[in-house]
């Protein structure tokens, strides 16, 4: 099997890594910039919880930085999407699919709209929607000075946890499934991976927002009033995130409170095998225009089913005058 990484960043290198181990020739597509830094490979640290890091090379067998020159492969059965939201280009994805029109498109950006553009694009048939089931992230840990990091060898340090993929086309979802299985990267299939990332994101964009607005910082975040509004416009988005999928409201979007997020911040740095204060610096900043589109497209949803927004306006605006101080 032949599979194509559009974008071998943070996330797409790691997917690669598992999918080549499983059996399957993997290629990335990347600018042309990159071009000579994918053909050398890349430097991999796995976190493994109790057990330490252990170092991993993953070199693509191939590596292309267009459509045209993708068509010129031969035998590429899946395109993985690796890109953040805003990344996720139309005519990119048109021209790829055109490229290879048997290949599935696997798709694994956030954002419940995603979906219908990809059907629009390619059609149900073809696509497969992924939740992401990792933390991954240059290394060492920009700004962190915990010995873990200091210490693990420049590259990409990831941990992972399971992948959820889904598709109106079983079979399309169950290779992709099966692939990284293979490669010993857990991966389930699941009725609809949308929903699954609709309601995480709704659950995490609010505090991720909020920790943003206290300078990154799990002290301020735990002693200013950026948890209370925080829980506030969790509540929110998760209602909205739960209606516009069709899903019942989960039970525990009522136990969210400035209490249990104040409580997890402080509990997070005691069991992370990884210094998470850093990584939600580091990791949010660089996709900070994806979680401001993320938040925004939740205040427009509520708006349109006539649902409070009200907290994630005033953390939308907090967020927008401390970006425009920055």
């Amino acid at each position: 099997m032949a599979i194509i990484i559009v974008g071998a960043g943070a996330i797409g290198q790691v997917y690669g890594h598992h999918l080549a181990r499983g059996g399957a020739e993997v290629g990335v597509l990347v600018r042309p910039r990159r071009r000579a830094a994918a053909a050398a490979g890349y430097t991999l640290t796995r976190i493994v919880p109790l057990l330490g890091r252990r170092t991993e090379r993953f070199v693509p067998r191939f590596v292309v930085t267009s459509a045209p020159e993708l068509a010129g492969v031969g035998g590429i059965e899946q395109l993985w999407f690796c890109v953040p939201t805003n990344d996720l280009d139309d005519a990119l994805v048109r021209d790829l699919a055109q490229a290879v029109p048997a290949a599935t498109i696997v798709v694994l950006a956030p954002g419940h709209f995603v979906r219908d553009r990809i059907h629009r694009l390619v059609g149900p048939a073809r696509a497969v929607f992924g939740a992401i089931g990792m933390i991954s992230y240059v290394s060492p840990l920009e700004g962190s000075s915990d010995p873990r990091e200091t210490a693990t060898e420049p590259g990409l340090a990831y941990l992972l946890s399971p992948t959820k993929l889904s598709s109106a086309s079983e079979s399309r979802a169950l290779d992709a499934v099966t692939a990284l299985r293979l490669g010993g990267c857990p991966c389930d299939l699941v009725n609809d991976a949308i929903g699954d990332v609709a309601l995480g994101t709704a659950s995490l964009m609010p505090s991720v927002v909020a920790l943003e607005i206290a300078g990154w910082s799990f002290r301020r975040y735990r002693e200013e009033e950026s948890s209370q509004l925080a829980a506030r416009a969790t509540r929110e988005s998760i209602t909205i995130a739960a209606s516009v999928v069709g899903r019942s409201e989960p039970t525990y979007a009522q136990l969210v409170s400035p209490f249990l997020l104040r409580s997890a911040v402080r509990l997070v740095p005691l069991v992370s095998p990884l210094d998470m204060e850093s990584f939600l610096r580091v990791h949010f900043a660089k996709v900070g225009e994806q979680t401001r589109l993320l938040v925004s497209t939740s205040i427009d949803d509520g708006q349109r089913l006539g649902l409070p927004t009200d907290a994630q306006r005033e953390l939308l605006a907090k967020l927008d005058e401390t970006r425009s101080s920055a």
